[in-house]
C-alpha cells in the first residue's frame, strides 16, 4: 500500500488506498484527469511484490480529500 500512496502523492492525487478482506485493493482517488489516468496505468503493474490480475475503474462523487492516506 505504501507504493500506491507514494505514487499517488507523486502525482498530486488525494484519497485513500485500502486492502480488502478479499485480497483486492481499493483506491479512491481525486485529481486531474491526467494524473488519475497515470495512476490507473501504474495500477496495471503495481508495486514490485503485487500480482495484478485486473484493474477496474468507476467514477465516483467527489469527496474533497485533502491528502492521500492508507486505511
Amino acid at each position: 500500500l505504501q507504493y500506491t500512496k507514494n505514487k499517488a502523492q507523486e502525482l498530486g492525487i488525494c484519497g485513500f488506498v485500502q486492502n480488502l478482506s478479499t485480497g483486492d485493493v481499493l483506491i479512491h482517488a481525486e485529481g486531474t484527469r491526467e494524473s488519475i489516468q497515470q495512476l490507473v496505468d501504474w495500477c496495471h503493474y503495481g508495486s514490485p511484490r503485487s500480482k495484478v490480475t485486473d484493474v477496474l475503474t468507476e467514477p465516483l462523487k467527489t469527496m474533497d480529500y485533502s491528502n492521500f492516506i492508507i486505511k
